[in-house]
């Protein structure tokens, strides 16, 4: 029960992280609003989190190798989201302040995670079965 409650409490995080992949979207569209593959990596990836999301309520074989790609995405996703805004507003990146969020989201958010997903692994495992003896 634990399990599935921590996948639906990090499924608002995940979608902020996501949200990043917009935003950069956003910015580097020549006319705004007007770039169709970006929209459709954009539902790619929500499409990819609820895959995931589903996978890992249901506790499917692959599930926990799915959650760790979704990690990546997520926080490359976040780095985009914060350091895209800030390119936005005063028209360039500073790498401390990338470096510092790149540093914050893997110890907030991918660490805490890969945790609870690590100690959640034996849920993902089919017992052994026995032979029988003949």
């Amino acid at each position: 029960m634990w399990f599935k409650a921590f996948i639906v409490l990090r499924l608002p995080v995940s979608v902020c992280c996501l949200v990043g992949y917009a935003t950069v979207q956003r910015i580097l569209s020549d006319p705004p609003g007007v770039d169709c593959i970006g929209a459709a990596i954009n539902t790619a990836l929500f499409v990819f989190l609820a895959v995931v999301s589903i996978k890992l309520v249901r506790r499917r074989p692959g599930g926990l190798r799915l959650a760790g790609m979704l990690l990546v995405v997520g926080v490359v996703g976040a780095l985009m989201l914060l350091v895209g805004t800030d390119y936005a507003r005063f028209g360039r990146v500073e790498p401390v302040k990338a470096a510092g969020v790149l540093v914050g989201a893997l110890l907030l958010w991918v660490l805490p995670n890969a945790l609870l997903f690590y100690k959640a692994r034996s849920l993902f495992t089919e017992p052994a079965k026995e032979k029988p003896d003949l």
